[in-house]
C-alpha cells in the first residue's frame, strides 16, 4: 500500500468513526477502484453503505479474499447471511484477560476488560430448531420456552437498547416494571485490537439512516433518481451533472436546485475539490439561491446555504476564528418555516458546541426535545450541554437516552462515560470511555477522563498509562495535568505531584481542585505555610459556587485540608479542631471527608459535637474569628467552580504528619473561639481576600 492509499485509507476510516458515511463511501469506491483484492477496503465500506443487500455483498467480496476473517464472518453471521459450522465451532478463538504493562514499556490499556465470545453454539442449535420446526411442529412448540428470553440472555457484545429504533415512531406502552435507564447502555467495552472493526458489528440493531431531505419524488425524470443515487454513492460530479439535466426540463422545481446545490458543497468539501473549493461553495450557494427564489418556503434550501455559508466563513477566518456572530441567519429560517426539521434542530447545536455557547446550545436541544424530535444526535447534544453546565443529572439521562438509541455514535460514548465520572459512578463510566479511546485515540480528552477513572477505581498503571497519553497528544491539557498530580502522590512523589499542578496552573483555569492538590502537595513536601495559602484559596473559590452540594463538598475539603496542615502544628491543635467542627456544621460536606472530621475530632477532644442548629455557611461570628499569625500573599483571581473533583483526597494520619517548616508560629495556640463556621470572606479566609 501506497503512502498516499495508506492515508486516503485512514481518512476513510476516520470519516466513518466520525459518522460521515457519504465521505467514507467516496473514499473507499476510490480505493476499490484502484485495488479491490484488499480485504480491509471492503470490510470497511460494509459499514458506511445503506442497505442490507449491500452491506451482505461487501462482506461476501471480503469472504472471498480471506474466508477465515473473524469480524467478515461475525459480520454475516449476525445479518442471517451464512451460519457457523461446526469447524468454526470448535474453533472460535477466546481473547484473554488482557494485563496492563507498566507504562513504561507503552503497552496499550485495557483495564482487564474482556470481550465475551458470541454465542455461536447457540445460534447453531436455534438453527437447527428453526429445521425442525417443519418436521415436528407440536415438538418444537413444546420446547419453544427454551429459546425465549431467558436463553436469550448471551448477548453479542454490545446488546440492542430495548426500544428498538424503526423509521416509524413508535408510542411507548406502560409496565408494570421499570427496568433501570443504565441497562440501555451497559455494554462491553471494545478491545484496542479489535478497534479496526467498524464498531456497527458489535451491535446487534443500529438506526435507520437519515434519508436526504427535501426530496419529491420526479417519475417522469429519471436523471432525478439518477442524480439522487449518485449523491448518496458520494459521486458528487456525476449527481450535479444529473440534477442540470432535470433542470435544462424543467428550471421551476426548488428541490432540483437545491440537491445541485448539495452535490457541488459536499463535492467543495471533498479532497477532490479542495483546490477549488471557495469557488465551488460559491456555486453551491448560488444553486441554494434559485431553490429560495422559485420556493421562498421551501426549509431545506435555507439549510443547504447555511452549510455552505458556514463553510466559506471556516475558508476565510479559519478553523478557529468562528464565534457567535458567524451562526447563520438560514438555520433560523429553515426552522421557522418548519419547527420539526430535525437537520436545522441538529446544525445549530453543532454550531453552538463548536463555538462553546453551551447555554444557547442546551435551550435549542431542548427545544427540539420540547417539539418531539427524538433523533439521538439531539439527545447527545443535550447531554453535553448539560454536562459542561453542571446539570449532570439531566445530562445523564439524556446521554443515555442518544447513546441507547444509536450505540454507533462515538460521542454518545463520550458524553456518556464523562458524565458518569462526573457523578463518581466510576464503574459506570469506565466501559464507555475504554470504548471511546479504542476509536478515537487522538482525543486527549478521552484520555484524560479515562486516565481520571481508573485512578478512581484504584487501577495505578492504567491511569498512568491514559493521563500520559492525554498529555502525549495534547501538552497543555490542565486536566490532565490535575489528574496525574493526584496520580504521583498517591504514588508518594509529592514534588512530582507539585510539578504537575503547577502546570495544570499554568495551562489552565483556576479551580478547587487544582488548589487542593497544591496544597497537598506542599503539605506532603513539608512546607506548611504554602499549604495553607492554597489551602485558603481553595475555600474562597468553592464559595463561589452556585449550588449548595458543591459549594459544601469543596469547602468540606478545603477545611479538612486545613485541619491537618494545623495538626501538623502543636501550636495549631486548636485551629485544626475548629476546621474540623466546621466541616460537621455543613449541610452536605464530602462524606469521606465528614468521617474523617469525627474521626480527628474523637482522637483530638475525645468526643464528636453536636452541629449546631443555627449554623450556617453565611453566619456572621459575633466576633472577629481568631486565626494563626501566619502571613498569606492574596495573588489570585476568581474563577468558576470545577467540572471535575477528586474523591480519593490522601488521607493523612496526624503520626504521618511532617514536622512544621520554617515560619510555623511558635507562640502558644489562641484561645478556642465558639464553634462558628467562618463567613465567606471571614477568619482564615479573610486573609486570602484577594483570591476572590
Amino acid at each position: 500500500m501506497s503512502a498516499s492509499t495508506e492515508s486516503m485509507f485512514m481518512e476513510a476510516i476516520a470519516a466513518a468513526r466520525a459518522g460521515n458515511r457519504v465521505r467514507a463511501r467516496s473514499l473507499l469506491t476510490k480505493l476499490l477502484k484502484t485495488d479491490s483484492s484488499v480485504v480491509d477496503y471492503w470490510v470497511w465500506m460494509s459499514s458506511v453503505v445503506e442497505s442490507k443487500r449491500e452491506k451482505i455483498y461487501c462482506l461476501e467480496s471480503a469472504l472471498k479474499l480471506d474466508p477465515t476473517h473473524r469480524a467478515v464472518l461475525r459480520g454475516l453471521t449476525l445479518m442471517g447471511a451464512r451460519a457457523p459450522n461446526e469447524a468454526e465451532l470448535a474453533g472460535a478463538p477466546k481473547i484473554p484477560r488482557r494485563q496492563i504493562a507498566a507504562v513504561a514499556t507503552g503497552a496499550s490499556v485495557g483495564g482487564g476488560v474482556r470481550l465475551p465470545r458470541l454465542p455461536w453454539r447457540f445460534m447453531a442449535y436455534s438453527l437447527v430448531a428453526v429445521v425442525a420446526l417443519f418436521a415436528v411442529g407440536f415438538v418444537v412448540r413444546a420446547a419453544i420456552p427454551l429459546f425465549g428470553p431467558r436463553a436469550m440472555s448471551q448477548a453479542p457484545t454490545l446488546p440492542p437498547p430495548p426500544a428498538a429504533v424503526t423509521s416509524t415512531p413508535e408510542t411507548p406502552t406502560a409496565t408494570p416494571t421499570t427496568i433501570p435507564a443504565t441497562l440501555r447502555v451497559q455494554r462491553t467495552a471494545i478491545p484496542t485490537e479489535l478497534a479496526q472493526t467498524p464498531l456497527a458489528f458489535f451491535v446487534a440493531q443500529t438506526p435507520t439512516p437519515t434519508s436526504v431531505v427535501g426530496v419529491t419524488p420526479h417519475p417522469a425524470y429519471e436523471a432525478y433518481s439518477s442524480g439522487l443515487r449518485a449523491l448518496e454513492r458520494g459521486n458528487y460530479e456525476q449527481a450535479a451533472g444529473f440534477f442540470d439535466q432535470v433542470l435544462d426540463l424543467d428550471n421551476s422545481l426548488p428541490d432540483a436546485h437545491y440537491l445541485k446545490g448539495e452535490a457541488r458543497r459536499l463535492y467543495a468539501m471533498s479532497d477532490d475539490g479542495e483546490a477549488n473549493r471557495s469557488a465551488l461553495l460559491g456555486a453551491a450557494i448560488q444553486s441554494y439561491d434559485g431553490a429560495v427564489l422559485k420556493d421562498p418556503e421551501y426549509a431545506p434550501a435555507y439549510l443547504g446555504r447555511g452549510h455552505a455559508l458556514l463553510e466559506r466563513a471556516v475558508i476565510r477566518e479559519g478553523p478557529d476564528g468562528l464565534d457567535g456572530q458567524h451562526l447563520p441567519s438560514d438555520y433560523a429560517k429553515a426552522l421557522e418555516l418548519d419547527p420539526t426539521f430535525m437537520q436545522a434542530f441538529v446544525a445549530q447545536g453543532e454550531f453552538m458546541r463548536r463555538v462553546g455557547l453551551w447555554k444557547t446550545a442546551e435551550e435549542t436541544m431542548q427545544a427540539a426535545v420540547d417539539a418531539g424530535l427524538r433523533d439521538p444526535r439531539v439527545y447527545i447534544l443535550l447531554a453535553e450541554a448539560q454536562l459542561i453546565r453542571g446539570k449532570l443529572e439531566a445530562a445523564l439521562e439524556n446521554a443515555i437516552e442518544g447513546s441507547g438509541a444509536d450505540p454507533t455514535d462515538l460521542d454518545g460514548y463520550f458524553v456518556l462515560g464523562r458524565t458518569f465520572a462526573r457523578l463518581e459512578q466510576y464503574e459506570q463510566a469506565l466501559q464507555p470511555l475504554l470504548t471511546y479511546v479504542a476509536y478515537r485515540g487522538n482525543d486527549h480528552r478521552g484520555w484524560s477522563d479515562l486516565g481520571r477513572t481508573q485512578f478512581e477505581l484504584d487501577d495505578l498503571p492504567a491511569a498512568a498509562f491514559s493521563l500520559n497519553q492525554a498529555l502525549t497528544i495534547k501538552g497543555d491539557y490542565s486536566p490532565a495535568f490535575i489528574g496525574r498530580g493526584w496520580l504521583n502522590l498517591e504514588l508518594g512523589d509529592p514534588s512530582s505531584g507539585l510539578h504537575d499542578f503547577q502546570k495544570a496552573l499554568q495551562f489552565g483555569q483556576e479551580t478547587v481542585e487544582m488548589y487542593l492538590g497544591l496544597g497537598h502537595a506542599y503539605f506532603l513536601m513539608g512546607d506548611l505555610q504554602e499549604g495553607l495559602n492554597q489551602a485558603n484559596t481553595a475555600i474562597v473559590l468553592a464559595s463561589e459556587a452556585n449550588r449548595c452540594e458543591i459549594l459544601d463538598r469543596d469547602t468540606s475539603r478545603g477545611y479538612a485540608l486545613r485541619a491537618l496542615i494545623s495538626e501538623a502544628s502543636d501550636e495549631l491543635t486548636d485551629y485544626a479542631i475548629q476546621n474540623w467542627e466546621w466541616i460537621l456544621d455543613l449541610a452536605c460536606p464530602d462524606p469521606l471527608i465528614r468521617l474523617m472530621a469525627e474521626e480527628h475530632l474523637l482522637i483530638l477532644t475525645g468526643e464528636i459535637p453536636v452541629p449546631s442548629p443555627t449554623a450556617s455557611r453565611t453566619a456572621t461570628p459575633a466576633g472577629p474569628t481568631p486565626s494563626p499569625t501566619i502571613t498569606l500573599t492574596p495573588t489570585l483571581s476568581p474563577t468558576p467552580a470545577p467540572i471535575f473533583t477528586p474523591t480519593r483526597t490522601p488521607t493523612l494520619a496526624p503520626t504521618a504528619i511532617p514536622s512544621p517548616a520554617p515560619g510555623t508560629p511558635t507562640s502558644a495556640p489562641t484561645p478556642r473561639p465558639t464553634r462558628t463556621p467562618p463567613p465567606a470572606f471571614g477568619g482564615w479566609v479573610a486573609e486570602a481576600g484577594g483570591h476572590a
